[in-house]
C-alpha cells in the first residue's frame, strides 16, 4: 500500500510541476501541442511496441489477452449506449458528446504511464491490449455517432495512428516470436520511458490553462464527470467481480475505466461540428477529479485483485 501511494505521489508531483510552470509562464499553454505530438507520435508508440515485442507468448498470456480485449470491447459498447440514455435524462442536446465523455478513457496521457508506474509491466501489457478496443471506440464508433446528419464521414484510415501502428507491430513481434535485438530494445525503451514524466507535465499544463471555477459550476458537466469517474468503474467492478476470469483481467478492466475522458473527444467534436467547447470542459473536469479518484481506485484494485 505504501509503495502504491509513493508512486502515485510522485506522479502527481510532476502534474503539480507542470501546473506551476504554466501558471508562471515558464511553459506556455501553446507548447502543449508540441509536447502532445511528441507523446502520441514518438514516446507512447515506443513504449507500447517495447511492451509487446519483449513479452513471451504463452497459453496464459493468450488467454488474458483475449479476455481483456473482449471485455474492453463490451465495456465501450455498453457504456456508450448507457451514456447516451443517461444523457437524455438531463440534457436536450449534445447527447453523443456527453456519452463520449462518459465512455472514452485517456490512456495515452495518463492510463499508460500511471498503470506502468503503479502496477508494473504485466498490467501495462493488458492496458495496451485494452487500448486496441479503445481505438475501435475513438476512431470508429465515436466518429460514426458524431457524423450523424453531417456531410463529413469518418474514414477507417483514421484508426491507424502511431500508437495503433506501434501496437500492431508489437503484436507481430509477439505472435511471431521475433526477438528484439538488445541494442534496439534498450534505445526504444529509453524513448518510451519518457512517456510518464512528459505526459504528467502535459496534464499539469492543461489544468493550468483551464477555467476550473467556471467548469465546476456546470451541473450537467459535474453529473457527467461523476458518472465517468465513479459510476463507470463501479459498474465495471460490480460486473467483473463475480465473473470467473483471471484477477489480472478484472483488475485492468476496472482500473482502465477510472481514467479521465479521452482528449481525442475534443478533436472529433470539432471535426464533425459538435460542441467541442463542452468536450474540452468535460475532459478538464474529469482530469481534475481524477487527482482524487485514481489513487482510490488503484488501492481498490490492489486490495481486491493483485
Amino acid at each position: 500500500m505504501i509503495t502504491i501511494l509513493e508512486k502515485i505521489l510522485w506522479i502527481f508531483i510532476i502534474i503539480a510541476i507542470g501546473f506551476f510552470l504554466n501558471k508562471k509562464n515558464f511553459v506556455p499553454y501553446e507548447s502543449n501541442e508540441y509536447l502532445i505530438n511528441i507523446l502520441l507520435k514518438l514516446t507512447c508508440p515506443c513504449m507500447i511496441f517495447q511492451a509487446l515485442a519483449t513479452r513471451q507468448l504463452t497459453d496464459g498470456t493468450l488467454r488474458v489477452t483475449i479476455l481483456t480485449l473482449a471485455g474492453s470491447l463490451i465495456f465501450f459498447i455498453v457504456m456508450d449506449l448507457l451514456g447516451y440514455v443517461l444523457a437524455k435524462g438531463f440534457a436536450k442536446k449534445d447527447l453523443w458528446v456527453y456519452a463520449a465523455l462518459m465512455t472514452g478513457v485517456n490512456t495515452g496521457f495518463m492510463g499508460f504511464p500511471i498503470t506502468k508506474a503503479i502496477f508494473g509491466d504485466d498490467m501495462f501489457y493488458l492496458i495496451v491490449i485494452q487500448n486496441v478496443a479503445l481505438a475501435f471506440f475513438l476512431y470508429l464508433m465515436m466518429p460514426l455517432q458524431f457524423s450523424i446528419g453531417q456531410k463529413e464521414r469518418p474514414k477507417v484510415s483514421t484508426i491507424f495512428n502511431p500508437c495503433m501502428i506501434g501496437t500492431l507491430l508489437g503484436v507481430v513481434f509477439l505472435f511471431g516470436s521475433i526477438p528484439l535485438p538488445a541494442m534496439a530494445n534498450s534505445g526504444i525503451k529509453m524513448i518510451g520511458d519518457m512517456t510518464t514524466p512528459l505526459s504528467m507535465l502535459v496534464v499539469g499544463i492543461e489544468l493550468g490553462n483551464s477555467k476550473v471555477g467556471q467548469i465546476i459550476k456546470d451541473r450537467k458537466l459535474r453529473l457527467t464527470a461523476y458518472i465517468k469517474m465513479l459510476g463507470a468503474p463501479l459498474l465495471t467492478l460490480a460486473i467483473v467481480y463475480f465473473i470467473p476470469m483471471d484477477d489480472m483481467v478484472k483488475a485492468i478492466l476496472v482500473f482502465s475505466a477510472c481514467f479521465p475522458s479521452a482528449v481525442v473527444t475534443v478533436a472529433m467534436a470539432s471535426k464533425y461540428g459538435k460542441n467541442s467547447k463542452l468536450a474540452a470542459e468535460g475532459v478538464a473536469l474529469t482530469v481534475l477529479i481524477s487527482l482524487v479518484t485514481i489513487p482510490l481506485w488503484a488501492m481498490v484494485v490492489q486490495n481486491l485483485f493483485i
